[in-house]
């Protein structure tokens, strides 16, 4: 199963069909501007994606889902953060990534290696991570309110 980083945005979400669209389109705009921004070519992305021109600008034009690796290069390569990309948080140096000051730094020192794996081998680690977290999210919300929390 590969997921990509737009089917997270289906799976958690009970938009319409359109809505979804509609989000997606907004998302490719936003990699459009901000690459335009950054002055870079849709040839030099494409290149630095080990993609071609023409399917990178099916990317910007949201005809073709972005697996999650691709959006995070994506990222890299214009020197913003994922969030940025996903119109989750602002743009600029003064916008902090929560997520990244939220992960402990030891998981995201092994999280450096994820690139050199094998699309299948990042696709199962997504797997498991998001079956981990919603496990933990699952048993959170069915705590009942008046227990007293325990930290281990």
């Amino acid at each position: 199963m590969n997921l990509t980083y737009f089917d997270e945005l289906n799976m958690e979400s009970n938009q319409s069909d359109s809505a979804r669209q509609k989000r997606i389109r907004e998302i490719a705009e936003r990699i459009s501007k901000v690459r335009k921004e950054k002055g870079v070519t849709q040839v030099e992305m494409a290149k630095k994606l080990k993609t071609t021109q023409s399917m990178y600008s099916r990317y910007e034009n949201g005809e073709i889902r972005i697996y999650a690796d691709t959006f995070l290069k994506m990222s890299q390569v214009l020197g913003v953060t994922p969030n940025e990309l996903f119109g989750t948080t602002k743009s600029g140096n003064d916008a902090a990534d929560p997520i990244e000051h939220s992960i402990p730094k030891r998981i995201l020192r092994k999280m450096r290696g994820v690139e050199n794996l094998t699309r299948l081998q990042q696709d199962s680690l997504i797997l498991i991570i998001e079956g981990i977290v919603n496990v933990g999210n699952k048993k959170r919300t069915n705590k009942n309110p008046n227990e007293p929390t325990t930290s281990t």
